[in-house]
């Protein structure tokens, strides 16, 4: 019997698949249509209109199945984590100006001398 994991490991497998053929699709409807556009010698490229709304589409899809990048998906657990640190950040007292407050930057060092003569400047 699985367990609640495998049937989420499997619901997102489902998820990626789906995109897979999806995004396969498009390509080579974007092709046709463009092939179509050219060939038919109408002079005005009308392709790009279904292809840039279709491409809208694979983006939402995308953003939803692997989210955004450098987040991670958007679901219930990143909600949830969001939502715990948020109240820890609360119950601390501290805010986010605080947080950039307390960045401590070093110095950077700088040369003992300039790396050139002034003689040698023009």
């Amino acid at each position: 019997m699985p367990t609640n994991m495998h049937r989420e490991a499997r619901r997102r497998v489902d998820e990626k698949r789906k995109f897979y053929r999806h995004l396969s699709t498009y390509l080579i409807m974007s092709i046709f249509f463009f092939l179509l556009n050219i060939f038919s010698g109408s002079g005005h490229l009308w392709f790009i209109y279904p292809v840039l709304g279709w491409g809208i589409g694979i983006a939402s899809q995308y953003f939803k199945v692997f989210g955004f990048p450098g987040v991670g998906p958007t679901d219930e657990d990143w909600e949830a984590r969001e939502l715990e640190d948020e109240i820890r950040r609360l119950e601390s007292g501290a805010s986010y100006s605080d947080k950039e407050d307390a960045l401590d930057l070093p110095e950077m060092e700088r040369p003992a001398r300039k790396p050139w003569d002034e003689d040698e400047l023009v």
